[in-house]
């Protein structure tokens, strides 16, 4: 669905990212990590269309990301932005209503089928009982799944999230985690995240994107990345590499294992 082939974006004489290249398939669940200012941002942007490679190609279902107007990419991709505040003077209902923007009229109508499709993702994502309420009354996850209702309402077969789960308690972020899963499980869509929750790119089975000071170091199926240790040089640490729950990889600090000792 996606193919970045030589992918270089500078600004004047700065790069902030160098011949990037990797193709996602229908389906597949990518996670894109990296230390702050590697490059994750910009490479969001430029997968969104909303700023254009120095060099390079990228491919939208086989067609040049250039080429498409901005509604007609909107179809095909969704993004779920960072939550950030709690200034959203929005109600549930009114904000999720907006994923279907792309699909209304000039004069701003939705149809039977929009509501339909606005209801029905409320209920998937388990918020319909908040749909009058406005977000700035909102926890954190509660919040963070209006954001993911939005994009769902969008009906796009692709997903960008950047830091879904981003200040939020390990109980709000499990729930986001879980219903991540399950979108990407059921529906098939195709998910791209920036996080920095390796526990849970590794979790989740997905490829991983390593990105380090502008540059591609892996990407990897997320059991080649574990058993190679690419962790360590991507973040220019140790981590102690173990197994939890059903003999799955984790990741933990070395310093601070050995300071459990």
């Amino acid at each position: 669905m996606i193919k970045i082939e030589n992918v270089t974006y500078k600004i004047k004489n700065k790069i902030l990212l160098s011949n990037i290249n990797f193709t996602v398939n229908k389906g597949e669940n990518i996670s894109i990590i990296g230390s702050n200012g590697a490059g994750k941002t910009t490479l969001i942007k430029l997968l969104n269309g909303l700023i254009k490679a120095t060099s390079g190609k990228i491919l939208i279902l086989d067609k040049d990301i250039n080429e498409y107007k901005r509604k007609e990419l909107s179809k095909i991709i969704s993004y779920v932005p960072q939550s950030t505040g709690y200034g959203y003077d929005f109600t549930v209902e009114e904000y999720v209503t907006y994923g279907r923007y792309t699909y209304m009229t000039s004069f701003g109508a939705i149809n039977k089928e929009d509501k339909k499709i606005i209801n029905n993702v409320m209920t998937e994502t388990n918020i319909y009982h908040l749909k009058d309420r406005k977000l700035y009354t909102l926890s954190g996850g509660e919040r963070q799944k209006v954001f993911i209702s939005s994009a769902l309402a969008q009906s796009a077969p692709i997903i960008i999230l950047d830091e879904p789960t981003v200040y939020l308690d390990p109980k709000a972020t499990t729930e986001i985690n879980e219903l991540l899963q399950s979108i990407n499980k059921s529906k098939n869509y195709t998910m791209i995240t920036v996080t920095h929750d390796l526990n849970y790119a590794l979790l989740s089975k997905s490829k991983m994107l390593g990105i380090k000071e502008s540059n591609q170091i892996f990407y990897e199926n997320y059991l080649e990345a574990y058993n190679n240790k690419y962790f360590d040089n991507l973040f220019n640490t140790t981590f102690l590499y173990v197994k939890g729950d059903n003999n799955a990889p984790q990741l933990l600090p070395r310093n601070l294992s050995q300071n459990e000792k």
